[in-house]
């Protein structure tokens, strides 16, 4: 938007042969499916706008798609509609009383942990039955070392709205909503013309943004473009085209420019590598889109804080895409007569399943797999990974995923048969974990 709005702008990417950093779209055969990212969600109306102005032609999964989770003896329940049968009657209670009549005591702790939240809110069986799963196998991470702030920011406004007062979450509820009211009342009271350029630049409150009339969606669904997600980053590089886009420049360092000119103060000097040698460009904006551990180095020199951002981890995670007949699937409440019928299967890490859980790409795009096939999206690895995957060859990797499949989604007979194996990408750094701590962290950079 800036450069149709006639500012130069430079978009720069140290892949020398793509844009597009994790995203990998990929195609083999008859089959479309993602290495890396795979969908986005109806509600991120702003990437919504961006695509519709790109021209790109949105595919939805259906919104009704259950999510299953594994319970006790390799049974398998849709959430949320059979959650009362995923927890025992005590379980149950359990988590309808912090729901909606014990008071929630103010946390002891400025930033607490999603476990211990959750824990002491609505009891140990949601944890390790529907939340322990999702964030294993969603984030790839431990609910005992992730911020409940950063991670789900609707629970952590709860959390800061709780005051001891019964009435469970429900009442907290109302409490965050009021709160909230008053910040929009304030909100609107602001004379946002006169705010200017603070607001611009990132500092103090933000307006809502009018996204204008967007191509409807199913609410809820996940979204996804005809020729997968990256035909995001091809259409923004051919619009910016080969002097707005640069492809094999790797930042070096951000600095605050050193200039004699008062109207330059406040620019920033890029240094990259580029296959033409070093070369520095000056900005009046910088987007620094990098890993923790590269952002660290390059922000340094702009804010001594920054050195901290090597503490946010990113365990090792490996994405693991599988093909199987139809004929192949064991007759679980996940298969209907045309195949898979879910968006996936969550696993909690004390089934004692290495494999942290599965995407059915064939059911959320049935348009991307072959006829008489079902595709898998299987992920191996995380922050509770008692097995180093590097440790693994890629063949070991897809029999232990494989496994993991015959065991809960195959007939025992299809088990043995070994798959069409699609993919196994590793990714040395995967998902960020947003630990205790993160938002101060993050804050003060």
């Amino acid at each position: 938007y800036a450069y149709q709005g006639g500012a130069s702008t430079l978009l720069a990417d140290s892949d020398p042969t793509r844009l597009g950093g994790v995203i990998e779209t990929r195609q083999r055969d008859g089959t479309q499916w993602e290495d890396g990212p795979n969908t986005f969600q109806a509600s991120a109306r702003g990437l919504r706008r961006l695509a519709a102005d790109l021209g790109l032609a949105l595919v939805a999964s259906d919104p009704a798609l259950p999510r299953f989770v594994l319970g006790a003896s390799d049974k398998l329940y849709a959430l949320p509609a059979e959650l009362p049968r995923l927890l025992s009657p005590l379980g149950l209670l359990r988590a309808a009383a912090g729901l909606l009549l014990l008071p929630v005591a103010p946390s002891e702790d400025d930033d607490e942990t999603v476990a211990s939240f959750v824990a002491r809110v609505l009891g140990g069986e949601v944890l390790q039955r529907v939340v322990e799963p999702f964030l294993s196998t969603v984030y790839t991470g431990d609910p005992a070392a992730l911020s409940l702030a950063s991670v789900f920011p609707a629970l952590g406004r709860l959390a800061a709205a709780a005051d001891g007062t019964p009435g469970g979450l429900l009442h907290c509820f109302v409490v965050s909503k009021k709160i909230a009211a008053a910040a929009d009342e304030e909100r609107k009271s602001i004379d946002w013309n006169a705010v200017g350029n603070a607001v611009d630049a990132g500092r103090g409150l933000r307006p809502d943004r009018d996204y204008g009339t967007l191509p409807e969606v199913p609410k809820g669904s996940s979204l996804s473009f005809v020729a997968g997600l990256r035909a995001l980053p091809e259409a923004v590089r051919t619009t910016l085209g080969a002097d707005g886009c640069r492809l094999g420049w790797t930042a070096i360092s951000v600095r605050p420019a050193f200039t004699a000119n008062p109207q330059e103060e406040e620019r920033f000097d890029v240094r990259f590598a580029t296959p033409e040698g070093e070369v520095v460009v000056r900005a009046w904006t910088v987007v620094v889109a990098t890993p923790a551990s590269a952002a660290a180095v390059l922000l340094a020199p702009l804010a001594p804080s920054a050195s901290d951002l090597v503490a946010i981890t990113a365990p090792p995670v490996v994405a693991v895409t599988l093909a199987y007949p139809q004929s192949a699937l064991a007759p679980t409440k996940a298969v209907d007569g045309g195949g898979l019928r879910g968006f996936g299967l969550l696993i909690p890490r004390s089934a004692g399943i290495e494999t942290l859980g599965f995407q059915f790409v064939s059911s959320l795009f049935p348009s991307r797999v072959r006829a008489g096939e079902q595709v898998v999206l299987a992920y191996y690895g995380g922050a509770q990974c008692g097995v180093d995957p590097d440790t693994l060859s890629d063949a070991e990797i897809v029999d232990r995923v494989h496994a993991d499949a015959g065991r809960l989604l195959l007939t025992p007979t299809s088990a043995w048969d070994a798959p069409r194996v699609l993919s196994v990408r590793r990714w040395r750094e995967g998902i960020p974990q947003y630990g205790v701590g993160h938002a101060r962290m993050v804050g003060a950079v």
